[in-house]
């Protein structure tokens, strides 16, 4: 989500740069389009950026206390802009369900058919993952190798 915050903000900040008419550009059109281009802030953008990447941001990932102040960070800088959210609630940010699958390593999965057990191991023998948040699972079925997708 604060990809697409990001990219609008740079977007703000170059949208002065002119048009979107891609035709041949009149001398007064070039000079209007250089004339914004040097007020871009080059130094500010690097400054967001930095701030992006800190130690405060604690990486950024989605659904963690860094994704929370970086959405903040972005709607704020937005706002400072004068932009207006363009949600019809008047937020700035759509809510998504996001879902966050983790198998520990080592994991294996045992397939027993009778007496006989067989052990495959995650990540060298098999890619296994679930969004149950459960530690392990019993299935009686029969099971049929496809292959690995492309």
């Amino acid at each position: 989500m604060y990809q697409a915050l990001l990219f609008g903000l740079v977007f703000a900040g170059l949208a002065a740069c002119g048009d979107t008419d891609h035709g041949a550009a009149t001398d007064q059109e070039t000079d209007e389009r250089t004339e914004a281009a040097a007020q871009i802030d080059t130094e500010r953008l690097s400054e967001i950026v930095k701030i992006l990447a800190s130690d405060e941001f604690e990486g950024r990932a989605p659904g963690t206390p860094g994704d929370k102040k970086t959405v903040e960070y972005l709607i704020d800088q937005f706002a400072q802009l004068g932009l207006e959210p363009g949600r019809k609630n008047g937020s700035w940010v759509q809510t998504v369900p996001l879902i966050h699958t983790r198998v520990q390593v080592p994991a294996a999965i045992e397939f027993k058919v009778g007496a006989e057990a067989q052990t495959l191991q995650q990540q060298t023998d098999i890619e296994v993952s679930t969004v149950r948040p459960i530690e392990s699972i019993a299935i009686n079925a029969p099971v049929v190798f496809v292959g690995f997708g492309a």
